[in-house]
């Protein structure tokens, strides 16, 4: 599946309405990015979520405009987001995960305080 995300003065703009089942490989995420990345060849993919009541990330460094998502387990959503080189960096793009068959009880989404610890990292 792809999601594709535009990123235009550092905000994604996520198109329609996707949705990652957990547990399953082949999600990718094709960005567009704005006049502002052009140099930046190499970028890193933050894929950041909560799993068992923990905050969590992967990330995955990509060139181009493509990057494959880590395959997740348990987890209600996951932010994305971007950064690289002389620090270009994007606020996260939501995107809601629903639990496999393979998964066990699902978590709930960020709270509030999970997302200001997460601001301080």
């Amino acid at each position: 599946m792809l999601i594709k995300i535009d990123i235009v003065n550092k905000r994604p703009e996520v198109a329609g309405a996707p949705c990652i089942i957990c547990g399953n490989s082949g999600y990718f995420v094709e960005f567009t990015f704005d006049d502002e990345w052009a140099a930046a060849t190499e970028k890193v993919a933050r894929f950041v979520y909560v799993q068992f009541g923990a905050v969590k990330y992967q990330e995955v460094t990509f060139t181009g405009d493509l990057v494959e998502v880590p395959i997740l387990s348990s987890v209600k959503e996951v932010l994305i987001g971007v950064y690289a080189g002389e620090l270009k960096t994007t606020t996260p793009a939501r995107i809601p995960c629903d639990y496999s068959i393979l998964c066990g009880k699902a978590e709930e989404q960020l709270t509030p305080e999970q997302e200001a610890t997460l601001q301080e990292q």
